[in-house]
């Protein structure tokens, strides 16, 4: 258990993409590379070794979609170090199958997840994805560490997710064209934001 919470931890710190974000605004992360890059900067008591991608999504129970790599030791040492790709309320579930919750608590863990996004604009500065939604990727590891603990302490959601899977469309309809990634509206069109824009000329 102390090996899986620990990976949990981990995978949890690389919830991808947040809610407002369409197609165009997804960040695009080896977790390869960054999992070998962790493991390169880790210190451990024993070897760890890499296990085929396929026998680490049978060990976790995870799914086809989800994206791992994961680094075991012998046994000898509870010593395991894991990356995961997902998304905010995929994530909250898959922490409480990893801690032992039931389907229902996972049910649960995704809609409060979810409710704590809703209305999540998506200003990405210049049309990039680096700012801010690098650092609102953090908001959404919190708020899935929260939402699985209180699904495992027996809070239930009022609305069910897939109830809260509609409320979270009909939400997003509702936000303006500025605040859909555009660019145009939020963060993006702060001076500072403009600013830096200028002193890049990336964008042209």
């Amino acid at each position: 258990m102390i090996k899986r919470i620990a990976a949990a931890l981990l995978a949890l710190c690389l919830v991808l993409p947040l809610a407002a974000c369409g197609q165009g605004g997804e960040l695009e992360l080896n977790i390869d590379e960054l999992g070998e890059e962790l493991y390169s900067v880790g210190t451990f008591g024993e070897e760890l070794y890499a296990l085929d991608e396929s026998v680490a999504q049978g060990l976790y129970g995870t799914d086809a979609d989800t994206r791992c790599w994961v680094r075991a030791g012998t046994g000898a040492t509870a010593e395991e170090l894991a990356v995961f790709e997902t998304k905010d309320a995929d994530a909250a579930a898959a922490l409480v199958q990893m801690m032992g919750g039931t389907p229902e608590q996972a049910l649960d863990a995704s809609s409060i997840a979810l409710s704590n996004l809703l209305g999540l604009v998506c200003d990405p500065v210049g049309g990039l994805v680096e700012v801010p939604c690098q650092n609102r990727n953090a908001i959404g590891v919190a708020a899935a560490f929260s939402s699985a603990q209180l699904a495992l302490a027996g809070i239930k959601s009022l609305v069910p997710f897939d109830q809260m899977a509609h409320v979270m469309l009909s939400v997003g309809h509702a936000l303006p064209a500025t605040l859909r990634e555009t660019a145009k509206g939020g963060i993006a069109q702060a001076p500072a934001a403009l600013s830096a824009c200028e002193k890049c000329g990336i964008c042209g």
